[in-house]
């Protein structure tokens, strides 16, 4: 299954992650989740 989704990706659709996004991923742990989520309600 993943591989049938790695083999649709488009590499020129493909963009490297910023260096804050960097430190979020690198600093996460089972014990220190570093991931946010947000939700916006606009009418």
């Amino acid at each position: 299954m993943i591989k049938e989704i790695l083999d649709k990706i488009d590499v020129q659709d493909i963009e490297a992650v910023s260096g804050m996004d960097a430190t979020f991923l690198y600093r996460e742990s089972p014990t220190s989740p570093m991931h946010i989520g947000s939700v916006a309600i606009i009418e």
